[in-house]
């Protein structure tokens, strides 16, 4: 089985960063968990937003805090047999403190080898990932990100990875997991 693998929201916990970090950053506490992003989280402005991830994008894929056993699953899947695919729509600007997209490329390589996250290719697509899905034909695409998961359940089914922020996500292709 080919199985499609997001890192932000499933290998790692970006609720967990976006909301550590961004309490720092902005000054003040969360507005609202059901927010995706530092700007719906903390009501700030997009230019916030913008300022936030410029400063903590790099540290947040150098040090991206894993999920617990998440090591361990793909490892699982992949001793069962299964082809594992990350992909992901990290997108490089220079601006995110490294030199060049094949910087940050390198940096995600690193970081999936140092938490022991298996996998058998390494993707990188915009959202929503609903054209490499159908091109690779991904059987099951393990994702959190609700505009993602909308869109990739018209072409495969899902795996929803729980969160505050798509609490409001459901489909006839979609399953949530916690």
């Amino acid at each position: 089985m080919k199985i499609a693998i997001d890192i932000d929201g499933v290998l790692t916990d970006l609720e967990l960063f976006m909301e550590t970090e961004g309490e720092k950053f902005v000054g003040h506490p969360v507005v609202d968990h059901n927010g995706y992003d530092i700007d719906t989280k903390f009501n700030a402005s997009k230019e916030t937003k913008e300022a936030f991830w410029d400063a903590k994008f790099r540290d947040y894929i150098i040090n991206a805090p894993f999920k617990d056993k998440v090591s361990e699953i793909t490892n699982k899947l992949h001793e069962d047999g299964n082809e594992i695919f990350i992909i992901t729509s990290r997108k490089w600007h220079p601006e995110y403190g490294f030199k060049t997209k094949e910087d940050m490329t390198a940096a995600n390589l690193k970081s999936l080898r140092q938490a022991n996250i298996y996998f058998d290719h390494y993707v990188e697509a915009p959202f929503p990932k609903v054209k490499e899905t159908k091109d690779l034909k991904i059987d099951i695409f393990l994702e959190d990100n609700p505009t993602n998961v909308i869109e990739l359940e018209k072409v495969t089914k899902v795996l929803l990875f729980d969160a505050f922020y798509n609490r409001h996500v459901n489909g006839k292709n979609i399953h949530r997991i916690h």
